[in-house]
């Protein structure tokens, strides 16, 4: 019970995050001057994920404040069937993890997202989204087989919304990011600061403690492998 106790005062106690900020783009130069040990996993996922038909990736990253490296693509569908995103990172000399999210939205207003990322997620889900994890072992490949199966499902129910970031890439995803801290707020977990940061309440600082911790994380794990194995149950390579 001691973690129960200390994890939300460090939490509360901590710095605050950055203000959301667009993400600079990468230019040749400085994507060609990434450590491989980032670049070329993050590499390696975009040519999987134009493998099985998704565009040009826009790359980015450099976000400031952030205490580890990390470098993104943003990709989406010529057919605007979904909008993908990969992200790679390592702190120090650790190895580079890479994850990746697919989303579709339909006209009901339901977004449903694929992931392979595999944390517990420290903040309330958002109304309306329907998402599951795979594996992370699994690469872009089998993550959109995945989403497909799902959303072709998903269809008898709703039309797909076409999806597309338009010809300002980076900035549909600022938009994105300035929706999901005001999320947050909304939902008591952050304040706003004067300078535009985002400072933890107590209230979130205690909430996304305990999400992480015995018995929630055991029961958030539970019910993610459950969904997860509800949404593969028809693809054998999966299960």
């Amino acid at each position: 019970m001691l973690f129960h106790l200390l994890h939300p005062v460090v939490l509360y106690l901590g710095g605050p995050q950055p203000a959301p900020a667009r993400m600079p783009a990468f230019d040749i130069e400085g994507f060609g001057s990434l450590d491989p040990e980032l670049r070329d996993p993050l590499v390696e996922a975009v040519t999987m994920a134009q493998g099985v038909g998704f565009g040009m990736p826009i790359f980015a990253g450099g976000i400031p404040g952030q205490g580890f490296e990390a470098a993104l693509a943003f990709l989406e569908r010529p057919d605007q069937r979904a909008l993908a995103f990969i992200h790679a990172s390592r702190t120090g000399t650790g190895p580079t993890s890479v994850a990746s999210t697919i989303s579709t939205r339909f006209e009901d207003g339901r977004l449903l997202m694929t992931s392979n990322f595999g944390g517990i997620p420290r903040t309330p889900p958002r109304h309306g989204v329907d998402g599951v994890a795979i594996p992370g072992h699994f690469g872009f490949a089998p993550l959109w087989a995945v989403h497909q199966h799902r959303l072709q499902a998903r269809e008898a129910l709703s039309a797909i919304t076409p999806m597309t970031r338009g010809d300002d890439p980076l900035g549909y995803e600022f938009r994105e990011l300035c929706g999901l801290y005001e999320f947050w707020v909304r939902q008591g977990y952050y304040t706003w600061l004067p300078d535009g940061r985002l400072k933890a309440t107590l209230q979130g600082a205690c909430l996304a403690a305990w999400r992480g911790l015995w018995p929630w994380k055991q029961m958030a794990d539970r019910r993610n492998r459950r969904r997860t194995a509800e949404a593969v149950r028809d693809m054998p390579l999966l299960q």
